[in-house]
């Protein structure tokens, strides 16, 4: 009879650490990517409290008779400014966004990758202790033939 291996060893295991590596770089980078996006929509934020700010006071200066023509014209000259400052801003959300999805969906294929190698190292082992069982049930029954086979037969 060949010897018995000691322990299970699945074969896999190095593209499991693999994948459980990869998994735990992605959920970093997701990480990462979320507090970019945040930062940027707190910069967008104050810009756009910047602009409602400045629009309520280019109403009230239109609101009032005399109208103070320079005062206008600056702020209308920084509400411009503010505006396209926003928009790239708004811009690198959007990118931002795009990446953490592309991001979100390697990492829930890497999870399901991992999953299914989980899934398949324990059926090996399932299958492992079965035919470790079936070994040991057959040396079992191997043996007692052979001690009913040595005993004389009284008869």
């Amino acid at each position: 009879m060949l010897p018995k291996p000691k322990s299970f060893k699945f074969s896999l295991d190095p593209l499991i650490k693999k994948n459980n590596w990869e998994l735990d770089m992605l959920e970093l980078e997701v990480s990462r990517i979320n507090e970019v996006i945040a930062q940027k929509q707190r910069e967008v934020g104050v810009f756009e409290d910047s602009i409602k700010a400045t629009q309520r006071e280019i109403l009230q200066l239109s609101k009032n008779k005399r109208l103070d023509l320079d005062r206008h014209r600056i702020l209308n000259l920084f509400l411009k400014h503010q505006l396209e400052t926003c928009e790239p801003l708004r811009g690198e959300i959007l990118q931002a966004t795009r990446l953490r999805d592309q991001a979100a969906n390697q990492l829930i294929k890497v999870w399901q990758g991992l999953n299914g190698l989980e899934k398949l190292k324990d059926k090996c082992r399932n299958e492992y202790s079965l035919a470790a069982l079936r070994a040991q049930f057959k040396e079992d029954d191997d043996q007692w033939i052979m001690r009913f086979r040595s005993v004389p037969k009284e008869g």
